[in-house]
């Protein structure tokens, strides 16, 4: 009887460990680096003209005079 109770628990454990698996794939590959440049830092000075915080992301928009 214990036999099968171990057996239940790890076929639990690995269960669990694959759903977690197939959740967290999907979540990596939303948030890609392709889309920024870590390398460079710029500065932008102008008016915030709108703020969004639409979860989980934010976007502020700016009105900039220069290039």
């Amino acid at each position: 009887m214990e036999t099968s109770v171990n057996n239940s628990t790890r076929s639990g454990r690995i269960a669990a460990f694959v759903i977690a698996l197939l959740i967290a794939v999907p979540v990596l590959a939303h948030h890609a680096n392709s889309a920024y440049d870590r390398e460079r830092t710029i500065s932008v000075t102008g008016v915030v003209t709108r703020w969004q915080f639409i979860n989980p992301h934010a976007v502020i928009f700016l009105n900039v005079t220069d290039d």
